[in-house]
């Protein structure tokens, strides 16, 4: 997650050793304060402090220039308040002569682990200071720097063109020093950070490269339905946050913990939904699995998921009546009720596999499966034979084979048969 930052605060100061300063911390998470001060005495190495809103700042580094009475100080605040408040400065060690103090709030960074590297310190006579500041890509490099030249004229100090000058003070103590401070995106390996002033004077830069906090990765929160058959497609809907961060450039890529499972037709709908088309072969493991959501940011902790033995196809043990005598005084077709014994008779999408000409309705299964009524719609003219290759099918597959059978009336005889009850003519 880029590091952010807010607006810098700075302002230059004399004979002061208390100094403050207002500055505006943005609202965002993962917040760090930094402060770059360069503070002159008349005598004596200066010592820095400061407290922001209160809450006391912690040293990062600092760097003596010229004899001991002129030094950079870089110092931080993890997790700063919000809002504007007021950055109060401390320097001690001697009495003040001048000083310059900039602070700037950071988000985004890792404040829980690592919030910035080594830090990097240079003092360098002459107009041009480049100090080089170990960094990796990602980081975000700051740093100040600052000069000071007893000799008469204007002290200016000039950022580099390829980093950014959040702040800058020029003519601190009348005339005789300017500071800058600096960010730039962090490079691999080395950042640094350049400045230069308007003529060779004692100049001395300090900065760090900050880190940036680990994207969140993504969460499963829910999955529904949570298990599915071995050897079937189930659309499924998962939940939670982080699914709209791409993996790879693609969109985010779901994975199970038995191998046998994979996913068709995924839609990443929002940041917190998407759907998928589960397919578990017929080797799927029943039992317990694991399904993830992979982004750049990150793999999901696995989410429990069930894998249900695969569904059984029907099968028909019985249909009863299982034949109907043809009447040659009726016409059209003739409905005939019959009752089906077996299992699976409850599966979606019912449906029988019959010769042509002949259909059904009214089909009701009960008993969890067990038993079912069905009206079968047969032709009155149909040939007379045993009917063996009828079918039951479901989503769960095609039943066994069973027979009905068409039987021509008796010689003589009025048709009907015996099972004239079940025989409605048209």
């Amino acid at each position: 997650m880029a590091i952010g930052k807010g607006t810098a605060a700075s302002d230059k100061f004399g004979a002061e050793n208390n100094p403050t300063l207002n500055v505006t911390v943005p609202s965002s998470s993962d917040r760090i304060l930094i402060v770059f001060a360069y503070c002159a005495t008349g005598s004596g190495e200066p010592t820095f402090s400061a407290t922001y809103n209160g809450d006391a700042l912690t040293n990062i580094d600092s760097l003596v220039m010229s004899g001991t009475s002129h030094v950079v100080f870089l110092a931080k605040l993890l997790n700063p308040d919000t809002g504007t408040n007021s950055l109060a400065v401390t320097i001690g060690g001697a009495a003040a002569v001048y000083s310059g103090i900039f602070a700037q709030a950071f988000y985004n960074v890792d404040v829980g682990g690592t919030p910035h590297g080594t830090a990097a310190k240079q003092y360098v006579g002459g107009t041009t200071n480049a100090l080089d500041i170990a960094s990796a890509v990602g980081d975000l490099v700051v740093g100040g720097a600052a000069g000071h030249l007893l000799a008469g004229g204007s002290r200016t100090v000039t950022a580099d063109a390829g980093q950014t000058s959040e702040a800058e003070q020029e003519n601190i103590g009348t005339t005789v020093s300017a500071a800058d401070m600096s960010t730039k995106a962090g490079e691999a390996t080395d950042t640094t950070l350049t400045w230069v002033f308007d003529s060779s004077m004692d100049t001395g830069a300090i900065g760090v490269a900050l880190k940036e906090v680990a994207a969140a990765g993504p969460t499963i929160t829910d999955i529904t339905p949570d298990n599915a058959d071995a050897d079937d497609t189930t659309p499924i809907v998962i939940t939670g946050s982080g699914f709209s961060v791409e993996f790879m450039g693609g969109d985010a890529v779901l994975d199970c913990s038995d191998a046998e499972v994979s996913f068709t037709s995924v839609v990443v709908n929002s940041d917190t939904e998407i759907e998928a088309d589960l397919v578990a072969t017929s080797s799927a493991t029943p039992g317990a699995c694991t399904i993830t959501v992979e982004t750049d940011n990150g793999e999901s902790a696995g989410f429990p998921f069930t894998i249900n033995s695969a569904a059984a196809a029907p099968i028909v043990t019985s249909i009863t009546p299982d034949e109907y005598t043809r009447n040659p005084s009726l016409t059209g077709t003739v409905n005939i009720e019959c009752a089906l014994v077996g299992t699976g008779l409850d599966g979606a999408s019912p449906t029988f596999n019959l010769p042509a000409g002949w259909s059904f309705t009214g089909f009701s299964a009960a008993g969890g499966g067990l038993s079912a009524d069905v009206t079968l719609i047969i032709p009155i003219d149909e040939t007379a034979a045993a009917y063996d290759d009828l079918t039951f099918e479901t989503d769960d597959g095609v039943s066994n084979t069973f027979t009905f059978t068409v039987v021509e009336p008796s010689a003589g005889g009025a048709g009907g048969g015996i099972f004239a009850s079940h025989i409605f003519g048209e």
